[in-house]
Parts: structure tokens; C-alpha cells; sequence
């Protein structure tokens, strides 16, 4: 639950100190690719935690 509220944390002050500092584009794709990693590890800890409850 604390690491949850240290990835949003994290974000918004990204959000917060970099919005008026660099390009729209530039800013949404850095946001996108973290995002996807974020999602690659969440499914790699859901896939492994459906195994060990499956076998």
C-alpha cells in the first residue's frame, strides 16, 4: 500500500515540476513509456501469482 503512494507521489511531482518546463509531445511520451513499464511489471507479478495459486 506505501509503495502505491510513492509511485503516485513520485508522478504528480513529475507532472508538477516538468508541465510548464518541456514540450507537450516530449512530456506525454516519456509519461506513456513509464506507464507501459509499469504495466509490463504489474502483469508479470499477476501472471506469477496466478501460477503459484494454479498449481
Amino acid at each position: 500500500m506505501g509503495f502505491v503512494f510513492l509511485v503516485l507521489n513520485i508522478y504528480t511531482r513529475y507532472v508538477e515540476y516538468l508541465w510548464d518546463n518541456i514540450n507537450r509531445a516530449v512530456f506525454f511520451l516519456i509519461l506513456a513509456v513509464s506507464f507501459w513499464f509499469v504495466g509490463r511489471w504489474a502483469e508479470k507479478l499477476w501472471n506469477r501469482r496466478k501460477e503459484e495459486l494454479g498449481s
